[in-house]
């Protein structure tokens, strides 16, 4: 977990925002101050395959989330592959709910 603070004034609100395409969380207590905090660490791409999930390492398969491999982007996209059988790359966050 990361956690930064941020001040700007086109954060000139009260409230949180999900900012889905960076996976940041932005907490603002007050106008124009606050700060975000990434929850997930830099490896938090799974990759699937046929409905399974690469466990670590991508040594061998597995269909339970909590057993997959955590890998990043870099490496989860160079292991992606789309064509013929699929292996595709998905962040953690839109599997966990």
């Amino acid at each position: 977990m990361k956690l930064k603070p941020v001040f700007g004034w086109h954060f000139c609100f009260i409230g949180t925002f999900w900012d889905e395409q960076k996976k940041w969380l932005y907490i603002f207590p007050l106008p124009m101050v606050g700060f975000k905090i990434q929850i997930f660490g830099s490896k938090c791409y799974v990759l699937r395959k046929r409905g399974y999930f690469y466990r670590p390492n991508a040594a061998g398969y597995t269909n339970k989330i909590e057993e997959a491999g955590r890998f990043t982007f870099t490496e989860a996209s160079q292991r992606e592959y789309p064509y013929d059988e699929p292996v595709t790359k998905h962040h953690i966050a839109s599997l966990v709910n």
